[in-house]
């Protein structure tokens, strides 16, 4: 699974190697931030929509996800919905920390790709 950025219209997120886990680890490991929805495109999806893509991408690729749940910015979903959110797409609290709520995903048992198109549809409508 290739690092850098992930967008979705209105959504973003950036996919990095984590260098908070032992060196072993990194090969199929990713780690999630920075996932930002336009202030006028929240509610409608979006980041559901691209989080679904890229957990299914990491299933395909057999990664284990990695993230820290916390709130980024007024008007935005405080730690306890992210938590919330974050938990149903397959994320297990590991550990609160002083920064946020750190959480793990690991590769579902029968990892399949949709095609993009599907996958956005399937949330949309």
């Amino acid at each position: 699974m290739r690092p850098g950025g992930r967008e979705f219209r209105d959504a973003a997120l950036t996919v990095s190697i984590p260098q908070s886990v032992p060196e072993h680890m990194r090969e199929r490991t990713r780690e999630i931030s920075h996932v930002f929805v336009k202030t006028e495109a929240r509610g409608k999806r979006m980041a559901t929509a691209l989080m679904n893509f890229t957990c299914q991408e990491a299933d395909a690729n057999l990664m284990t996800l990695i993230l820290t749940a916390r709130e980024y910015d007024e008007g935005g979903p405080d730690e306890a919905k992210l938590v919330e959110w974050y938990t149903k797409f397959g994320f297990q609290v590991l550990q609160d920390t002083p920064t946020g709520t750190f959480m793990a995903r690991q590769v579902r048992d029968r990892p399949r790709i949709k095609p993009v198109t599907l996958a956005v549809s399937q949330v949309l409508h």
